[in-house]
């Protein structure tokens, strides 16, 4: 098929109304999908040393019933974890010490929100729904 001039302008025209007609897609706001992006000082750890994780991120979100459940476990070991519970809101200036246990396992490790609810982030929509975590090595 070739697509004449007059071809050519109404299947313009025709994208543009689909496009005025609110057809298309677009992203919702950055606040719908916000996770925070956590560090951990000092990135390479032994067991009994302590760990700081902070966020500079801005995210607002109440946090849930009892607390932000801040979790440190070896990866993939999700099941030797330890947690505790913190009341504190991501308004840029999160930060929590915790200490490694003294039999934490030696290999990557992290740490962040256990609770975090993702269910606001859409995946398709150019967001990012990667965890509420950060990682850092034991020695």
């Amino acid at each position: 098929m070739t697509l004449t001039p007059r071809r050519l302008l109404g299947t313009g025209l025709a994208a543009l109304a689909l496009m005025v007609s609110g057809c298309t897609s677009t992203s919702p706001p950055a606040s719908s999908f916000c996770v925070p992006r956590f560090t951990i000082e000092p990135s390479v750890a032994s067991p009994g040393d302590t760990i700081t994780l902070t966020s500079d991120t801005t995210c607002d979100v109440e946090p849930p019933g009892g607390g932000w459940s801040v979790v440190l476990a070896p990866v993939g070991q999700l099941e030797l974890g330890v947690r505790t519970n913190v009341a504190d809101g991501f308004d840029g200036s999160f930060s929590i010490t915790l200490s490694v246990p003294a039999t934490f396992p030696s290999g990557e490790a992290f740490a962040g929100i256990e609770n975090w609810d993702y269910s606001t982030c859409s995946d398709t929509a150019g967001g990012s729904c990667a965890s509420a975590t950060a990682t850092f090595t034991v020695r």
